[in-house]
């Protein structure tokens, strides 16, 4: 997992410079180094500082689902053969002083 992360963390931060040479910098990143380049380009900004509040965007209504084409989550997610222990420890950790941050911050 390491070397899939590693080899993609110029990516995003290679557009900081605009569209062009952001698809240029990935072309070459992605398809010619691999990501082994000798350099790692800052991130400039948190991806959190980069979303809006909710309240500036409407809430999108989809159709309902119609069992042919589209499904349930629950059949979705049957369907998709993933398999998981019911007893299976979260991945997720939240550290303890953090723990109002998801439900006061990020939600919303």
């Amino acid at each position: 997992m390491h070397d899939d992360l590693f080899s993609s963390r110029n990516f995003k931060a290679g557009f900081n410079k605009g569209l062009y040479r952001g698809l240029i910098h990935g072309g070459i990143t992605e398809l010619i180094t691999k990501g082994k380049e000798p350099w790692t380009l800052p991130h400039r900004t948190p991806d959190s500082h980069t979303t809006e509040p909710k309240e500036k965007h409407k809430e999108i209504k989809y159709p309902k689902h119609d069992g042919k084409l589209t499904f349930d989550l629950l059949t979705n997610l049957q369907r998709s053969g993933t398999m998981h222990d019911d007893d299976q420890p979260s991945h997720l950790k939240i550290r303890p002083e953090s723990k109002d941050i998801p439900s006061e911050i990020s939600w919303k």
